[in-house]
């Protein structure tokens, strides 16, 4: 008998797990196909913010990664960059739609962990805010001009929010946040 059958929690989690794996995948391919279409966000470039992403994968074994550029370098640590290799092995609108359903996913996780850390309801009530408070915030800037643009920021903020509701291993989620996410300043203004 495996945990998932043995183990009601185990069985709860994963079942959490799934449904916000394919709650994701829908909205992420459902703002993909309306937020252009109703322009309903007016920054200058859809997937400009994942274009940085996937130059980055493309050029972290080079010197070009630091190179300046016009519009938008590359700024984060090297060990950054390798978490955006797999992007160079799909298409520029699958990767795009992939980070879109992993930003998706980090806000209900927020949303989770937030709603847990101040133990509101039960852990089903919980779940269910979850994905209200993810709908409403999705449909809002900014995240809706996250999506657009591509971005991480509620990856990143997903970390953050993990490190400081996990009580007993904070110090670990902090020390790989902070290698995640330092900013290079390389002097240049």
């Amino acid at each position: 008998m495996t945990a998932l059958a043995r183990n009601p929690q185990v069985r709860s989690n994963f079942i959490f797990a799934v449904t916000i794996a394919v709650y994701s995948g829908l909205v992420s391919l459902i703002a993909w196909s309306l937020i252009p279409r109703l322009g309903i966000v007016a920054d200058p470039a859809w997937g400009m913010d994942y274009e940085v992403y996937l130059r980055a994968a493309r050029e972290i074994w080079t010197e070009a990664l630091y190179e300046d550029r016009e519009i938008l370098p590359f700024r984060y640590p090297p060990i950054a960059a390798v978490f955006f290799l797999p992007l160079r092995l799909v298409s520029e609108a699958f990767g795009h739609n992939v980070l879109n359903t992993l930003s998706v996913a980090a806000t209900v996780v927020i949303s989770y962990c937030v709603l847990g850390w101040y133990r509101v309801g039960t852990v089903q009530v919980r779940q269910v805010l979850a994905f209200a408070a993810t709908t409403v915030l999705v449909l809002g800037t900014p995240w809706r001009t996250e999506l657009a643009l591509g971005q991480i920021n509620s990856i990143l903020l997903a970390f953050i929010i993990i490190a400081v509701t996990r009580r007993l291993d904070g110090a670990r989620w902090g020390a790989l946040l902070g290698v995640l996410t330092g900013d290079i300043d390389r002097g240049n203004g």
